[in-house]
């Protein structure tokens, strides 16, 4: 019997031997994209049994800690709140370690401060700083595969230390051979091949995030990030949208687009001008330089306005990174704009429908509001005035409580902890509404 067995063992680690055997043959002949794909795959189960683990531990602990507690009750605000911060950690925890587009949905989920608890906030905040420097081997690969060559065959003059660099790429500074400065945009290189898996795992955190709050639909922003982020991960697709908002806009001489080098552009590597500016945000150094800072308020405004009521070819991600200011030659504030990967469209007739509600806030017209959301396919009409305006829009059927007039933070001070309390679960409650309609 015992001979039996060992012999039974011994065939099966002769088996398992030939397999591994086999299979590592098979990796070393493959060529380096297919490794890649391999080694990607098998990193995708790990990701995807981490993150399967982690929603699992995260609803359980929901479960258990507030199934005996009533949310009446004062305790289950407080237990709430330690299941949030501990759910939030474990979230960030698995963003860390899996990486890429994960880093991507943590940003994500940091600009939904009006629904998420501050628990989240507060812990996936830091990964709105958090990048993924990738090494130069992984660059020199990339261009080997897109153009045959490396990047010192490539450029005249490659820098190899990024000089800034976000969740889906990074950029570097180059000169080309007609001595030209140039911004290199090189997408990480195993992006493409963990997108489907890495996609299909989100969804199951989505689903979590889905358990803990039922009255609450996260798979619409599963969805937006994933029409997102295919759009982004494509550069060609970007240096198309960069050449039409520079068409679109060239009518607005403050307004500038960095020019595409299509020789030096493919779908993971974007090369354009390099430009010298300042972060839009920096109000300190817009001043010692002596710009204008309501110059460049109003000239953001126009840029903007321009695209949303008259092209439609709209930015869509304009945060602070992405616009520069520098000095024109006359010594005006001009704005760059850069990355252009992600863009919406506004057809005619919504862009009308938009402009007459602008309108009709004004003039305080309820009819014509509701006409006009109807229009755009918003039946709260009233709350969507709120959304554009960014205030509370008081109208005959809808006047504006003593409380609710507030202009200044000293304003705010006066108010009882009642109303203050009042006015938070107000505008709570109003984008809780707004995100289900």
């Amino acid at each position: 019997m015992a001979l039996a067995r060992r012999a039974a063992r011994s065939k099966s680690t002769i088996f398992t031997g030939t397999i591994f055997g086999i299979s590592s043959g098979v990796y070393l002949f493959q060529d380096e994209p297919t490794k890649r794909k391999i080694r990607v795959t098998a990193q995708g189960l790990t990701r995807f049994i981490r993150s399967v683990t982690a929603s699992a531990i995260v609803a359980l602990d929901y479960k258990i800690s507030l199934h005996d507690v009533s949310r009446d009750s004062p305790d289950y605000q407080a237990r709430r709140k330690e299941v949030h911060q501990r759910a939030a950690e474990r979230l960030l925890r698995v963003c860390l370690k899996n990486g890429g587009l994960y880093i991507k949905l943590g940003q994500g989920l940091v600009t939904m401060n009006h629904i998420l608890p501050k628990e989240y906030l507060d812990t996936l905040v830091v990964l709105q700083d958090r990048v993924l420097t990738r090494g130069p081997h992984e660059v020199e690969a990339l261009f080997l595969e897109d153009f045959g060559k490396l990047p010192s065959e490539v450029f005249k003059e490659f820098d190899k230390t990024p000089i800034a660099a976000a969740s889906l790429a990074q950029v570097h500074k180059a000169t080309t051979y007609d001595d030209r400065q140039v911004a290199v945009k090189v997408q990480y290189i195993d992006l493409r091949d963990r997108f489907t898996g890495d996609m299909l795992t989100m969804q199951i955190l989505a689903r979590t995030l889905g358990y803990m709050y039922p009255t609450l639909d996260f798979a619409w922003m599963l969805k937006e990030l994933r029409g997102n982020l295919a759009r982004e991960l494509d550069f060609v697709a970007e240096a198309q949208n960069a050449e039409k908002c520079a068409s679109d806009l060239s009518h607005l001489p403050f307004i500038y687009v960095p020019k595409i080098d299509w020789k030096l552009t493919s779908q993971r590597i974007l090369t354009t001008e390099f430009i010298d500016g300042v972060k839009i945000s920096d109000k300190k150094t817009l001043q010692e330089r002596g710009i204008s800072l309501p110059e460049v308020d109003y000239k953001l405004v126009r840029c903007f306005a321009d695209q949303i009521f008259h092209s439609g070819h709209v930015h869509a991600d304009p945060h602070p990174g992405n616009l520069l200011v520098r000095k024109d030659s006359s010594g005006h504030a001009e704005i760059v704009l850069l990355d252009h990967g992600l863009y919406e469209s506004i057809g005619t007739k919504q862009r009308i429908a938009l402009a007459k509600m602008y309108k009709a806030i004004i003039l305080k017209d309820e009819d014509s509001m509701r006409e006009n959301a109807l229009e755009l396919n918003v039946a709260e009409w009233h709350l969507f005035a709120c959304f554009l305006t960014q205030k509370y829009v008081s109208t005959k059927s809808y006047p504006a409580p003593d409380w609710r007039k507030l202009k200044t933070r000293a304003d705010w001070k006066k108010l009882s902890e009642k109303e203050k309390k009042e006015l938070r679960e107000y505008f709570r409650d109003v984008m809780i509404e707004y995100s289900m309609s």
